[in-house]
């Protein structure tokens, strides 16, 4: 499957779930547009605006991120919800407003989802897993990235030095934002802005972060250099790596939007 076929069923897909606005319960009104960090759908009616999650595997789940007009929706704000569940709140509506009188359509409510039952407690080590991976995943998936940074790099002091050098430094900081952005959503559900400046100061503020964590292991190894430190610091810092990202990423956090 190329990215085009990739692309015209993941819309399919959502707009099967998304015919009618889960808030306003239009028919219809459902935009789905496709972002460079995160997928939205949106409802023309009424303004109220979703996460979409989809991947290779399928439609996962929708968030919640912006209210409709009228402040419908706002105890679901940063909601993350079945496809399904957002599908069977639309139809209600949508039935509610068919088959009831015009006043009593006006005076619905949004349909809640009924109580969850009392999640079972992480074990105290999840979060340090968690932690573990996040870092794991960012080292090796930076890494990747940087090789192929080095190269344009490179391109880039030859074209212009200065300037070059300059335009190179903003290119790593915002793979560096953008990275985390995905990662921070990935394992903490943390929605990160996403416009150019947001990942800008981001990557550039987690980029000193790390750099000053890997001073330690960098003057250890420099003086005492073996295998056995270089493989104690890369599980150290993979912990420090995801604790430190999921907190800079928590002050790019994306505000939900609600409507007075």
């Amino acid at each position: 499957m190329d990215y085009r076929e990739y692309r015209e069923k993941a819309e399919k897909e959502v707009s099967a779930y998304f015919r009618h606005c889960p808030l306003c319960s239009v028919e219809g009104s459902m935009e789905f547009q496709w972002g460079v960090i995160k997928d939205t759908m949106t409802c023309l009616n009424c303004g109220a605006k979703w996460h979409i999650n989809h991947g290779l595997t399928g439609f996962h789940w929708a968030k919640l991120i912006k209210d409709n007009a009228e402040g419908r929706g706002t105890e679901l704000l940063g909601e993350k919800k079945d496809p399904r569940f957002w599908e069977q709140m639309g139809l209600n509506g949508f039935r509610l407003i068919k088959d009831a009188p015009a006043q009593v359509a006006r005076e619905k409510e949004v349909i809640k989802e009924e109580p969850a039952t009392t999640q079972e407690e992480k074990p105290w080590w999840w979060n340090s897993l968690k932690y573990f991976v996040h870092g794991l995943l960012f080292s090796v998936m930076f890494l990747v990235l940087t090789l192929a940074w080095t190269f344009l790099f490179a391109i880039l002091i030859l074209l212009g030095l200065f300037i070059g050098f300059i335009i190179g430094f903003i290119v790593l900081f915002l793979l560096i934002g953008g990275l985390n952005s995905v990662l921070a959503d990935l394992m903490w559900d943390i929605t990160v802005k996403t416009d150019w400046k947001n990942l800008l100061s981001h990557g550039f503020v987690l980029f000193i972060v790390l750099f000053i964590v890997d001073i330690p292991a960098i003057a250890i190894n420099f003086i005492v250099p073996s295998l056995a430190t270089t493989i104690v610091f890369l599980i150290v810092n993979a912990f420090i790596y995801g604790f430190a990202a999921k907190k800079t990423a928590g002050h790019w956090e994306e505000e939900y939007e609600e409507n007075d």
